[in-house]
């Protein structure tokens, strides 16, 4: 919640430099609304439609393309733990979305992140 406060407070600000963790994280939050876009119930669902003058479907897509945009532009690993979080909720996606071969291929790229963590620990050891 601590990181998430300080994202937020962020956000606007121009002066801000943003890291590869703070860009992973964003990811984390724009794969969160992505999945919960898939269940919401009716009641909030047609709320939220009302509200965003869109459909929690197309919402969704949006959400996930931004993350996948913005995703792209990390290096494997250096985003931290948080990267390999937004990535296994992209498998998560994918999965709920019927895309199971890209759900394989987006579970694939989390475990490959967390190796590439695995291995700048173990270097940071030596």
């Amino acid at each position: 919640m601590t990181t998430y406060v300080s994202w937020w407070s962020r956000r606007r600000d121009s002066n801000a430099s943003w890291t590869s963790s703070d860009n992973s994280f964003t990811c984390l939050v724009l794969r969160v609304c992505a999945n919960s876009s898939q269940f919401l119930p009716s009641t909030l669902r047609g709320r939220i439609e009302s509200e965003l003058g869109d459909s929690a479907k197309e919402l969704g897509v949006r959400y996930q393309a931004a993350a996948n945009t913005l995703s792209n532009a990390i290096r494997p690993g250096a985003g931290g733990l948080v990267q390999v979080q937004q990535h296994f909720l992209d498998a998560i996606w994918l999965k709920n979305e019927a895309e199971v071969i890209d759900a394989w291929h987006a579970l694939a790229t989390a475990v490959r992140v967390a190796q590439e963590i695995g291995q700048s620990m173990a270097s940071a050891w030596e």
